[in-house]
């Protein structure tokens, strides 16, 4: 327990050292840049239309590609030569539970057995 309040604690830190450093880049250019006289206007630019398509539709992709992946995980298991995470067992949430995505795992082997994940045989 004392280890996940160590990292709670670490991350906590690291995001207000972040958050700071970002503020601080905010006020330092909003104070540099900021309009001189009122009737300055900024001067028009043409961009790069490439670019701008780019990183527009790149967070999209990206997102559509998670959601994939999180989906063929749900649906297959985890990919070869990964471990199989043990906290959904069948003792925490019941048999027939629909949080079991594949029939070849011990928790509901033992749930067609009737018996729990850990009881002997």
């Amino acid at each position: 327990m004392a280890q996940v309040d160590a990292l709670y604690f670490f991350l906590g830190r690291a995001d207000g050292v972040l958050h700071a450093a970002h503020l601080g880049l905010v006020v330092y250019f909003a104070v540099k840049y900021r309009r001189r006289a009122k009737d300055e206007t900024a001067s028009r630019i043409h961009g790069n239309l490439k670019l701008e398509i780019a990183w527009t539709s790149s967070p999209g992709h990206r997102a559509v590609h998670l959601g994939l992946e999180r989906e063929a995980f749900l649906h297959d298991g985890p990919p070869a030569g990964r471990a199989r995470s043990t906290s959904t067992s069948s003792a925490s949430h019941g048999c027939g539970s629909s949080i079991h995505h594949r029939s070849d795992t011990p928790e509901v082997k033992s749930c067609i057995a009737g018996r729990h994940v850990g009881e002997p045989r």
